[in-house]
Formats: C-alpha cells, structure tokens, sequence
C-alpha cells in the first residue's frame, strides 16, 4: 500500500503540470499493474463485495427502494466477480423484481452476464428479451443501449456454448456508438474478439483486439488495454506473467505487437 501511496503522489505531481499528459500516463502504470496483481489475487474484489453487502444492509434498514435496488444491483456483480455466481444472480433477481422501472434496464445487464456464465440459458434468454423491451421502451443512456446490449448478448451466446449464433452475432454491424460510456467500446471489442477466436478465425480476433486497444488508447483507459491483453493469451494469469515482466514504457504500442505476433496466422 506504501508502493500505491508513491505512486499516487507522484502521478498527482506529474498531472499538476501543463503539457505532460504523457508522462503522467507512464506515471500511471506500475500502479495499475500493483492494483492489478491484487486484483488478480483476489483482495480488491472480496473486500468490495464485503463492503456492498454492508451498503446492502443500510440499504434495508432504510427502506428506501431505489437505493435497495443499487446496493442489490452492485452487490451482486461483485460476487459475480469472486465467483460467487448463484448467490450473486439471487441479489440481481431481488433486485430486478423490486427495481423501479427507469433502474431495470442497469440490474438487467449483470443479471444476464450471470445467468449466462451459471449456464442458464432458459433464464437468461428471457433476461435479454427484458432487456430489448428496456431498450426499446426508455431512452438510451451511456450504460443501457442497444450497443451494451448487443455486447451483453454477444458475451452470453458464447458462454452458453452457442457458437453460431454468436458468430452470426459478431459480424453482423454493430449498433452506433455514440453517447456510450467510453470503456464499453474496447469491451466490445474484446468480446467479439473472443467469438472469432472460438471460431478459428485468428485473424479477425488480432483485428478486434488491435481495434479495442487503439480505442483504450484514444480514451485513456489502460485497464482495457488489459483486458485486452488477457484476452490475447487466454487468461488472466498468462497476462499478469506477461505484464509484469515488462517496463513501463509505451505500453499501448507495446500491446498492439504482442497482440500481432499472438494471432498471426
């Protein structure tokens, strides 16, 4: 946590001063990897679902609808996170059924990621037709649009073994982007590189990788170009080896080789 604090003030430092964005950003990554080797270890994650279940307990005593359906919302996906699937899709249930309607469509979202990855194909179809009624029925917002839900579904199709359709799926055009929160671009990308991956096609797949981190990198958002990277070796462990055994130094431009030389066909 000391190594965190260094950095931290550093980063801080380095951001005070006019014109040095690039800096700053190479300032920014030996945090990033700290934060992600904890991550990766599992620290982050229980503690935030520890704390979201507390929030979920004021939440209650409160009797405060809308604030139970958040605390019911985030508490779920972090224990989708550590892999406390069944218990993580009983909270989003809760929380769909008692969620006002302009909330749905944000507790729809990580109840279809869990469904999918429990297997439940049944259940969580029926959560992506919800979804679409949502979708249709309420102004987009830059988390619950007709792009988010393309890649939900995407995402789902694929965990659910459903191979053709998820190809299908991810050649078709995707839905405009615009007014997207700017992480969910690259996350798109990643997806529909995994689908090509499954397929064989190692082509597309380097072409959706390279695509999610020039994105990453146009909207500064290192931690997608990790994403992207795990997707690019196949699993969070091979990226953390693969991570941490490089300085940081132009590391967008560094991904984008590493991701070349991995699918060239």
């Amino acid at each position: 946590m000391i190594k965190f604090g260094e950095s931290t003030i550093r980063l801080a430092s380095v951001a005070r001063g006019p014109g040095h964005s690039a800096e700053a950003i190479n300032e920014l990554w030996p945090l990033v990897w700290r934060l992600e080797a904890r991550l990766l270890e599992g620290h982050a994650d229980h503690a935030a679902a520890r704390w979201t279940g507390r929030a979920l307990l004021i939440a209650h005593r409160l009797d405060d609808v809308a604030l139970q359906t958040c605390a019911l919302r985030v508490h779920g996906n972090e224990l989708r996170k550590i892999e406390k699937k069944p218990a993580a899709a009983a909270r989003l249930q809760r929380a769909r059924d008692i969620a006002p309607a302009t909330a749905r469509g944000a507790v729809l979202i990580p109840l279809a990621r869990t469904l999918a990855e429990l297997g439940n194909i049944e259940y969580f179809d029926t959560t992506i037709i919800d979804l679409q009624h949502f979708v249709d029925s309420h102004h987009g917002t830059p988390l619950v649009n007709p792009f988010v839900l393309r890649e939900v579904h995407l995402r789902g199709l694929l965990a659910t073994g459903r191979l053709q359709e998820a190809t299908r799926l991810a050649e078709a055009d995707a839905p405009d982007a615009t007014g997207v929160a700017p992480q969910r671009q690259p996350i798109e990308r990643v997806t529909v590189a995994e689908v090509f991956r499954a397929t064989g096609d190692k082509a597309a797949a380097s072409y959706a990788l390279l695509q999610s981190i020039a994105t990453a990198e146009s909207t500064r958002l290192p931690h997608q170009i990790q994403r992207a990277m795990r997707a690019s070796r196949g699993s969070p462990a091979a990226s953390r080896r693969g991570w941490r055994s490089r300085s940081p130094t132009p590391v967008p431009h560094v991904a984008s080789g590493l991701i070349t030389q991995r699918f060239r066909p």
